[in-house]
């Protein structure tokens, strides 16, 4: 999925710095649609924010943990499900006495990491020469202050998936700060289903133990498709009709997976693919030639429903055959084991005919 998605976002540059060039640059485009910006970039624009009932949810379910002071907190997505947008409305709607810190380059020694939160906090200190356990020494004292002040301090890594088992002990080692109440320290971590594959390492098994919410970012649903696609045109400035065709919207649905970058990337290139054909509806036709362009170069890139998947035929299934050595060395054995049993049969007559002629 990682390496489909990165091909998507290959493409979809490309597209579109193209065809815009060749049809007099993206403010034709724009004109031919009625649109005032680009309805579908991938960077997440906090004025594009659409939240669904999962995206609700998870949002919830993390203010609720970080009011309450739960410590740890994880979210998981699959690739472009939108859990970056879900860290940045997040942090948008803080309480004013919370001090958060955003981390999102996670592949780094937790020596670094610890120090990218203290940089992140404002904490000043020459980091050059600091060693991990006084760089976690300023932490806590960071802490223990913002609680002095009554501030409640808030760790954000996203990405967490590519934290390394010390990272996240080290981490974990920041939430023994706490009062017989409360933990001083929340940290939300946020990454893709590998996360909890990870935190299900036995080497994290204290961290794991301290886990008090997870939810797990699903995909839209085909009316929340439709409603992502028409909200981000309505922000984009269009106000006619309709510019997608509920087929065609049903079409994007079947093939992005309700995934909503992947909506991003087909919606983009199907209205660049309109204007090159001077069509100002989006209908199925368009779609198809959108993903077949896209899936020419992606192993399995369109979606099988598995209520679809024919049974194999004889001819697709090739009955396989089997090893002739194999049944060779089998016969082999079952001629031993009756040779044996027939020998044996002989000797035992043959012992009880000496014995009745010997008179024994």
């Amino acid at each position: 999925m990682t390496e489909q998605m990165s091909r998507l976002d290959q493409l979809q540059v490309e597209s579109t710095t193209a065809d815009t060039r060749q049809q007099g640059g993206p403010s034709m485009y724009l004109e031919f649609f009625g649109l005032t910006r680009e309805p579908f970039n991938l960077t997440p624009d906090p004025e594009f924010l659409f939240l669904s009932e999962a995206h609700q949810e998870a949002l919830a379910r993390i203010q609720l943990g970080v009011e309450m002071h739960k410590g740890f907190i994880v979210v998981t997505g699959e690739v472009g499900s939108g859990k970056t947008t879900l860290v940045r409305a997040f942090l948008q709607h803080v309480p004013p006495n919370t001090v958060t810190s955003l981390i999102v380059n996670t592949k780094v020694t937790a020596k670094n990491l610890l120090q990218n939160i203290c940089r992140d906090f404002g904490i000043e200190a020459d980091y050059k020469h600091l060693t991990k356990d006084a760089t976690l020494n300023l932490l806590y004292e960071f802490i223990l202050e913002s609680s002095f002040y009554g501030r409640n301090v808030v760790v954000v890594i996203d990405e967490a998936h590519d934290l390394g088992v010390d990272s996240l002990e080290e981490v974990r080692l920041l939430t023994n700060l706490e009062t017989n109440t409360r933990k001083l320290l929340q940290v939300v971590l946020v990454g893709q289903p590998e996360l909890w594959d990870l935190l299900n390492m036995p080497e994290l098994r204290a961290l794991k133990q301290r886990i008090q919410l997870h939810y797990h970012l699903r995909p839209l649903d085909l009316y929340e498709t439709q409603r992502y696609i028409l909200h981000r045109l309505t922000r984009a400035g269009f106000s006619g009709k309709e510019l997608f065709s509920s087929n065609a919207i049903q079409k994007i649905f079947e093939y992005s997976g309700g995934v909503p970058r992947v909506i991003n990337i087909i919606c983009s290139n199907a209205l660049l693919l309109a204007f090159t054909k001077e069509k100002k509806k989006i209908t199925p036709g368009i779609i198809e030639e959108v993903w077949s362009d896209f899936s020419s170069g992606l192993p399995d890139a369109r979606p099988v429903p598995k209520q679809t998947r024919s049974a194999p035929t004889a001819e697709s299934s090739p009955v396989p055959t089997a090893n002739p050595q194999r049944v060779e060395f089998s016969w082999r054995w079952v001629w031993l084991v009756g040779g044996i049993l027939l020998l044996n049969f002989l000797l035992t007559i043959l012992a009880n005919w000496i014995s009745h002629w010997l008179g024994f």
